[in-house]
């Protein structure tokens, strides 16, 4: 269907005078662009609904209300001045838009322009305020997204990906606060300092202070401070249990604390957040436990740690570390 052909469609049928057969046109041509959900994919069902609700469905019940409203003339109508009717054409416009240029063209724009992703690569750290003044502090080879406009009637909202420390303001309306993982999971607060790591299907969130609801589409657990809880997506398992609460945030300071860790884990997590690579000639140092502290930013100090530690050699070859 032409843009010109549309818009004329459009004009008719506002103003009472489209045939049954052209407002089934023009209804058909709507909901087969909303049908096409392609675009969305890559959204989680939150946003996919927000999106569906606020730039689509708004647009046409605008429309609507206008015919609705409209009340037969008992007599010659005023001519109404066309600011008079600014909802109305607003409506319409957009309604012409969208249907001219195309669902994807319409969802790029909605995105770029209301939403803010923030990442970080492989180790490096970032400190970011959200638009309540929330203090997020972004591990490395992570990323967020959220909204960047925030009021008081909505629910703050965070996409991570990967991991990231949160102090959360408390607001006079008692605003909820949601961080939505990759694997559906729901970290909600309303005022506290909690971390969150989500990586490789595994989640897990750690409560320093206040009090933090977890839920996934079955259970909820509501944790206390000096908790951990580990999910898995697979088995729909929530599992708290009491951790020494500093060793695990303590990324956020620049620091790395490790109380008991094995060889094997610490690298894990840095593979992860650094994108390093470990090969292990010497299989045993997997199950090693190491004590102690490295700057966050000095993993050559970490291997040379252990390489006293242990009396094992380290290689780095074509960005590889061979330990053996």
């Amino acid at each position: 269907m032409e843009q010109r052909h549309l818009v004329k469609l459009i004009k008719k049928w506002v103003a009472g005078k489209a045939s049954p057969d052209e407002r089934i046109q023009l209804e058909e041509k709507w909901n087969n662009a909303l049908q096409d959900e392609s675009y969305l994919q890559s959204l989680p069902e939150q946003e996919r609904e927000d999106l569906r609700t606020t730039s689509f469905q708004n647009v046409w019940k605008g429309i609507y209300a206008q015919e609705k409203n409209r009340q037969p003339a008992r007599k010659p109508a005023k001519k109404v001045p066309l600011y008079a009717r600014r909802t109305f054409w607003m409506a319409a416009a957009s309604l012409v838009l969208l249907l001219a240029i195309g669902i994807p063209a319409l969802y790029k724009f909605y995105y770029e322009s209301a939403w803010l992703t923030i990442s970080t690569p492989a180790g490096k750290r970032r400190q970011i305020k959200l638009p309540d003044q929330s203090l997020v502090i972004i591990n490395g080879n992570s990323s967020v997204r959220f909204a960047k406009e925030w009021d008081q009637a909505q629910i703050r909202e965070v996409w991570l990906k990967g991991e990231a420390y949160f102090s959360v303001q408390h607001t006079a309306s008692h605003q909820k606060f949601i961080v939505h993982t990759s694997d559906g999971l729901k970290v909600e607060v309303l005022g506290t300092k909690f971390n969150v790591f989500n990586r490789q299907g595994d989640t897990r969130i750690v409560l320093q202070e206040g009090k933090v609801k977890v839920s996934d589409p079955t259970k909820d657990y509501v944790m206390k401070p000096g908790e951990a809880v580990s999910y898995s997506a697979q088995m729909h398992t929530i599992t708290p249990e009491i951790v020494q609460v500093q060793p695990i945030v303590s990324w956020k300071d620049k620091i790395r604390l490790y109380r008991d860790v094995s060889i094997q884990d610490i690298f894990k997590e840095l593979q992860e957040s650094h994108g390093i690579r470990v090969e292990y000639k010497n299989q045993s140092i997997k199950h090693e436990v190491f004590n102690g502290s490295v700057p966050n930013d000095s993993i050559e100090l970490l291997f040379d740690k252990i390489e006293k530690l242990y009396a094992v050699n380290v290689t780095k070859l074509n960005g590889v570390y061979i330990i053996e």
